[in-house]
C-alpha cells in the first residue's frame, strides 16, 4: 500500500525514534513528490503498515498530550498518521 505524508510527517517518524531499522527503511527510501508542497509517498505492505500504526498508537500514548490530557502539536500530528495507517484505501 501506498501512503501519502507530508514533509512534517514524514520528519516525525524519520526523527521519532520509534519504529525499529527495518520499519524506518521504507521512510527513509520515500519518493518525494513533486508540486507546491513537499510530500512523500511511502510503500508498505499490510503487516508494516500495521506494525507502524502500532508503534504511532503507542507514542501517541506517551507524548501525545499534556497535562491536562488534551493532544500537543506533536499528538495532532500523531492521531493525523493513525488515521492514515488505518485506512484500508491508500494514496
Amino acid at each position: 500500500m501506498k501512503i501519502k505524508l507530508t514533509e512534517q510527517e514524514h520528519a516525525l517518524i524519520l526523527a521519532g525514534g520509534f519504529l525499529s531499522a527495518d520499519l524506518l527503511a521504507p521512510f527513509q527510501k520515500a519518493e518525494e513528490l513533486g508540486g507546491r508542497f513537499r510530500r512523500f509517498m511511502v510503500t508498505l505492505d499490510a503487516e508494516q503498515a500495521y506494525e507502524v500504526r502500532e508503534a504511532l498508537i503507542d507514542r501517541l500514548l506517551h507524548v501525545g498530550f499534556d497535562k491536562d490530557y488534551e493532544p500537543t502539536p506533536d499528538g495532532r500530528m500523531l492521531e493525523d498518521l493513525i488515521d492514515k495507517f488505518s485506512a484500508r484505501e491508500k494514496v
